[in-house]
């Protein structure tokens, strides 16, 4: 199956493999192709994977992760129908966002997650194999921003001196201290929301060099980022600003 630029929501368990009537778990001929920035799979309960196809594309049908984003609030499960049914590349995202602790395993060697994210400290997660992924993005590297900007107009101050003479019974006249009148400075502050562009190294253009600072950023080799990084405008800096903004980068 594939996602074709779509969504599929699932809300309980997506298992591709076979049941026997004796209700034992078989390899099954399915596979799942997921090759657009835009592909999106919900699922609300497990994910497993027991394909007998491998994700290699010299043969008629195959698995392919190679873009989008695949949500999971259960348990990640692959068994060796194939040992390379579940291997991706690319842009191919897995996030694990469940309420209870979650598990990640994989039988083979030759399977593995590409990008994931937690979205919950570590602790909640148990791997097998521990290195089951390329690279993990962690709760931590989540950051919440405030995305405003400010313009502050100042009036001008306004100072007047008068000066009055006063005449005395003797026909003498003389002149009073100097009164100073003080109009306060007046500050408005006008609020409006940043344009997200995606251009987050400020050069005027968006391609890859800001896809790659982005990546930095959530992978905490880098500690600063603009806030036009918030793609989507949720006030939160994450995987998915990564996935417009390389769908930005596609579309130049």
């Amino acid at each position: 199956m594939g996602i074709n630029n779509g969504t599929l929501n699932v809300g309980g368990d997506y298992k591709i493999q076979k049941i026997s009537v004796a209700g034992i778990t078989l390899d099954s001929s399915g596979v799942l192709r997921m090759e657009n920035d835009s592909d999106i799979i919900n699922i609300g309960g497990d994910f497993v994977m027991q394909s007998a196809k491998s994700c290699d594309s010299r043969y008629d049908e195959y698995n392919y992760f190679s873009a989008g984003t695949m949500t999971i609030g259960g348990d990640f499960y692959q068994y060796n129908g194939s040992d390379y049914n579940f291997e991706p590349d690319y842009d191919h995202i897995i996030v694990l966002n469940g309420d209870n602790p979650q598990k990640v395993y994989f039988e083979s060697d030759y399977s593995y997650i590409n990008v994931l994210v937690l979205m919950n400290p570590k602790s909640n997660y148990t791997f097998t194999p521990s290195d089951c992924y390329k690279t993990l993005i962690e709760k931590a590297s989540v950051v919440t921003t405030t995305i405003t900007s400010t313009t502050t107009t100042n009036t001008t101050i306004t100072t007047t001196t008068t000066t009055k003479p006063i005449t005395t019974s003797t026909s003498k006249t003389t002149t009073s201290p100097s009164v100073t009148t003080t109009t306060p400075i007046t500050t408005v502050v006008t609020t409006e929301p940043i344009e997200n562009t995606g251009d987050l190294n400020n050069d005027g253009k968006i391609n890859v060099a800001d896809l790659v600072l982005l990546q930095k950023y959530l992978t905490r080799k880098t500690d600063n980022i603009s806030t036009t990084a918030d793609l989507n405008n949720d006030r939160i800096i994450n995987v998915f600003d990564v996935v417009i903004l390389r769908r930005k980068i596609l579309s130049a």
